[in-house]
């Protein structure tokens, strides 16, 4: 299988996590319990920052990365990839975007 083909078939895997229900369980686990929107809508709280966020501020993260270090995701087999995406919610966490992209950063420089 060529690599952009596969590369096709590996964002189709990540949208089907994104709507699975292990994903939206651990977005609704980070709803914050007492604090509301502006307008009393649902706030999430970040779990490095302790900030609350609107749902579209909000991601979901793996604790342990999908994709191990020093490997690329197109080298990963697509079976591997999806074990590594579709895992246990304790693996799952909720980052604003902002810590997300730092907790990436510092993934990918060591």
């Amino acid at each position: 299988m060529n690599k952009k083909d596969k590369g096709i078939i590996l964002n189709a895997i990540r949208l089907s996590f994104r709507k699975s229900d292990i994903f939206k369980d651990a977005l609704r686990l980070s709803i914050h319990p007492t604090i509301k929107g502006v307008r009393g809508g649902k706030l999430y709280e970040c779990r490095a920052c302790k900030k609350c966020f609107k749902a579209n501020e909000i991601q979901i993260d793996h604790i342990v990365g999908v994709v191990p270090k020093f490997t690329k995701r197109l080298d990963m087999s697509i079976q591997d990839y999806a074990e590594r995406l579709f895992c246990n919610i304790a693996n799952l966490q909720p980052l604003c975007k902002a810590c997300h992209l730092e907790k990436t950063k510092k993934e990918r420089k060591h």
